[in-house]
């Protein structure tokens, strides 16, 4: 069950870029087929197509 508060819990994450991850990380996301239910934003497969929907009026 999915609990909403407007206390602060957990730890944040940091940040990391794409050259960050290793070679078989970005292999990895890249070609693994997740289906239907998650499309990996950030491939370069989908990286541009996204950045184009996000500025529409351009």
């Amino acid at each position: 069950m999915l609990t909403l508060t407007d206390k602060r819990v957990g730890e944040t994450q940091d940040l990391i870029i794409w050259e960050q991850l290793t070679e078989e990380a970005r292999g990895a996301l890249s070609e693994t087929d997740f289906g239907k239910k998650a499309k990996v934003p950030f491939i370069d497969a989908n990286f541009n197509a996204n950045l184009e929907t996000s500025r529409p009026f351009l």
